[in-house]
């Protein structure tokens, strides 16, 4: 798996799109995790619910792009857009559990293609 947000977005891009949304829903649920790993830091609370925002807005992204795939407006240029949000958050923690949950979902993900 490449880690750039472009070869990522092209990946999600070969899928069909009721594919691209189940993978999606995958990676919605597994940030879920990526929350209550940031939660149970020593950091200082401001910084942890900068943290549970950032989050919070991957998680705006990727459950948006859910309802266009499996609806009929999808816009797959619109995934960059998504995988960008995961792959680049301005704080490191999110960065590294976000990136995390995006590996551990495609390293479980089997298409039903």
């Amino acid at each position: 798996m490449s880690t750039t947000p472009e070869a990522e977005a092209q990946w999600l891009r070969s899928l069909p799109s009721n594919e691209r949304a189940r993978f999606l829903a995958r990676l919605s649920h597994n940030l879920t995790v990526a929350v209550r790993v940031l939660e149970h830091t020593d950091a200082p609370t401001d910084l942890r619910l900068e943290q549970l925002y950032q989050v919070n807005e991957i998680q705006h992204r990727v459950s948006s792009y859910i309802g266009h795939a499996l609806g009929t407006d999808e816009d797959p240029g619109w995934l960059l857009v998504v995988a960008k949000f995961v792959f680049e958050p301005a704080d490191v923690g999110v960065k590294r559990e976000a990136i995390y949950a995006w590996a551990n979902t495609r390293k479980n993900f089997v298409s039903a293609t």
